[in-house]
């Protein structure tokens, strides 16, 4: 049954997954050993044709998000579930390196207490979930959070040039908004700025 279970995943990933650079998603519920169940969400390709999968939480939305690498025999190899600070992740983009094989971008918004946080977390993590380096990128206190739920994550694009343009609902001070930036990432030395539009 398990072996079953395996092949149709593979499956699954395999259907999808036909570009290298682009970002897509699937549905397929796990199980995790913390016990929280996730839904398999954005998958990438790597150099040796397994994957990079990014899990959301679907029970509780303050719980954890989690991203795990697939081999390409289709068997769970890593499983990286990470916290910034004592806050959970949200995961809402993941991303291959343009001109590195095996070097991913996670993009995440910060939860703590079920409150998504004015902050993107950028994750640079190679195929076996090792993270290279993490940052932060502070959206402003004009911005006292994001309002997002699981069905309304931002929207997310990596240009060619690694800059990131994020489209996303939020609570200002004054009230509600949507929120156009372009955060400037770089994968050589991993910083990361922002520029609103």
């Amino acid at each position: 049954m398990q072996n079953a279970k395996t092949k149709l995943l593979l499956y699954l990933l395999l259907g999808i997954t036909m570009s290298i650079e682009a970002q897509y998603t699937f549905e397929q519920t796990l199980s995790f050993e913390d016990g929280v169940v996730r839904e398999c969400n954005a998958v990438v390709e790597t150099n040796d044709n397994g994957f990079v999968v990014s899990c959301i939480s679907i029970k509780e939305y303050g719980d954890n998000d989690a991203l795990i690498a697939i081999s390409p025999e289709g068997e769970i190899t890593a499983t990286l579930i990470h916290q910034i600070d004592g806050k959970n992740l949200k995961y809402c983009g993941l991303f291959r390196h343009p001109d590195y094989d095996n070097d991913f971008l996670a993009i995440a918004t910060l939860i703590n207490e079920s409150l998504v946080q004015n902050t993107f977390a950028f994750l640079h993590i190679d195929a076996e979930l090792n993270i290279i380096s993490q940052n932060i990128c502070f959206l402003g206190d004009d911005y006292s959070h994001l309002n997002l739920y699981t069905q309304e994550m931002p929207n997310i694009i990596l240009e060619t040039d690694s800059t990131v343009v994020v489209a996303a609902h939020c609570q200002k001070t004054e009230g509600y908004c949507y929120l156009f930036a372009r955060i400037l990432y770089r994968w050589t030395n991993d910083w990361v700025s922002k520029l609103f539009v």
